[in-house]
């Protein structure tokens, strides 16, 4: 009996054995790449143990990549269509240790910018630092940057968003002596003087005007339907509208502490800014000159100096308190669709710290 179990068995599994021979045979290979199942080996590289292609594996002979397309948009891609078992992706060292070998056949946007080894990462003068890349949100640098601060007159990026949302540009407001008793940075404003909201905005965004923030709210107070419905509340619906989910605003001129976010809300509150086509205009004026229609003559000076020091700056906003310390956003144009967005909070030296930062994601990126 056991022998004719056994007999059986064999008879079974041989012919299903060869099947699955002939069926593992006919599999396709990919323009000279075999994406049948191989023995995997595996590289030692900077102490990390990284898969290699089954077609790599021949001493001296690296893998064709050239075959790799502007639609692979994504690691993501890349490991489904050319790694057919679970394996981890090359790290960033090992490609920029062998970037133009990679580089040949990757020419996707989503692949860059790619980090540079060979440049050491810097120390920031800031309590919080981010460089972002932008419209990927790739964070290039970080310090502390889910940490909450006060950002003082950073603030007056989301007074410009909402008044731009909600005020017309060519409305007249009303400068009243609330307005220029506001302490702090002065537009050089005077009493029963009438200025539109488009020349209050480039106040508010160049000269860091706190009386321009002061007369913009209480034009918005003119206009709302309900009590509660304040230029301070539309600012807090307005961040979490855009996911700022570490802000909250308590006064539109960023003088009081309790104005705060985090160096990543602080990003998403600058390019939200940037995206309209008023304040984009504004934040990336040197200076600015008008005269109101009562006659009077003003000017006013943009305080992000790096705007004509840089090339490829094109806006941003400075800010201090005596809490917050020094902080500066800026945005800097790095091709025809990229940009780079740094943020630095609680530093010393906004201007040096800004510049050494986004000096050094320049070098330390290969951005195409």
């Amino acid at each position: 009996m056991i022998r004719l179990i056994f007999s059986i068995t064999l008879a079974i599994l041989f012919p299903t054995l060869a099947f699955v021979g002939v069926f593992y045979d006919g599999l396709p290979k990919r323009e000279g790449v075999d994406i049948r199942p191989k023995e995997r080996k595996e590289e030692p590289k900077d102490g990390i143990l990284v898969p290699v292609p089954s077609s790599s594996i021949e001493p001296d002979k690296k893998p064709d990549f050239s075959i790799i397309t502007s639609s692979l948009d994504s690691w993501q891609k890349l490991l489904e269509e050319y790694y057919t078992e679970p394996a981890r992706l090359p790290n960033s060292s090992y490609l920029a240790s062998n970037a133009p070998f990679f580089l040949q056949g990757v020419h996707a946007p989503a692949f860059f910018p790619i980090r540079n080894w060979d440049v050491v990462i810097k120390e920031v003068d800031a309590a919080g630092a981010l460089a972002l890349e932008m419209p990927q949100a790739k964070v290039l640098y970080q310090k502390n940057i889910d940490s909450v601060r006060s950002i003082a007159s950073l603030t007056k990026l989301m007074t410009a968003l909402v008044a731009v949302d909600t005020l017309s540009l060519t409305e007249e407001v009303f400068i009243t002596p609330n307005v220029v008793e506001t302490l702090g940075e002065a537009g050089g404003f005077f009493v029963d003087e009438m200025l539109t909201v488009e020349q209050l905005l480039y106040a508010l965004l160049l000269d860091s005007s706190n009386d321009a923030a002061v007369a913009l709210e209480e034009a918005f107070a003119l206009r709302r339907t309900e009590v509660d419905a304040t230029l301070v509340r539309s600012m807090n619906e307005k961040a979490e509208e855009l996911g700022m989910t570490d802000s909250s605003f308590v006064e539109p001129t960023g003088l009081l502490p309790e104005n705060m976010a985090s160096s990543v809300d602080v990003a998403t509150l600058l390019y939200a800014a940037y995206q309209n086509d008023t304040l984009r205009t504004i934040m990336g004026t040197s200076v600015y000159e008008t005269e109101s229609s009562s006659g009077i003559l003003h000017r006013w000076v943009n305080r992000n100096t790096l705007l004509d020091l840089i090339p490829g700056v094109v806006a941003g906003k400075t800010g201090y308190t005596e809490e917050a310390g020094e902080s500066m956003a800026v945005i800097t144009k790095i091709t025809d669709n990229r940009y780079l967005i740094t943020v630095i909070l609680g530093s010393t030296d906004r201007t040096n710290a800004t510049n050494d930062l986004i000096q050094w994601v320049k070098e330390a990126y290969v951005w195409e």
